[in-house]
């Protein structure tokens, strides 16, 4: 006897929970919304935060200003660029060396 009201009870939950659920969805909720209050909860805890650094500010703030000391502008020195020959190889001024091959002279006798 208790099987099936429990049955009845679970299904017409089952139901209702499906239908409350798709009325949320399609009209937006219901009049008491937590979203309501969640947005109060955040604007209340920003206000609080926001007087806190206000005061934590106006606390350690100097009562008089103090000068800012100027830093002068970074100097690059570039060096002066220079032609190197390079390493091995014969200087720019001189002729590179020449191979000259040496080939028998004729001879001037005859019969030779």
């Amino acid at each position: 006897m208790r099987r099936p009201i429990l049955i009845a009870l679970f299904a017409l939950g089952t139901i209702g929970g499906y239908t409350s659920g798709f009325h949320h969805l399609k009209y937006g909720g219901s009049d008491f919304r937590w979203s309501d209050h969640r947005t109060a909860y955040e604007q209340h805890v920003a206000e609080v935060c926001t007087r806190a650094a206000l005061d934590a500010q106006a606390r350690t703030a100097p009562t008089t200003p103090q000068a800012v000391p100027v830093q002068a502008a970074p100097v690059f020195i570039v060096p002066p660029i220079q032609m190197i020959a390079p390493q091995g190889g014969p200087a720019p001024s001189q002729a590179a060396p020449t191979s000259i091959q040496a080939t028998p002279a004729p001879s001037t006798q005859p019969g030779r």
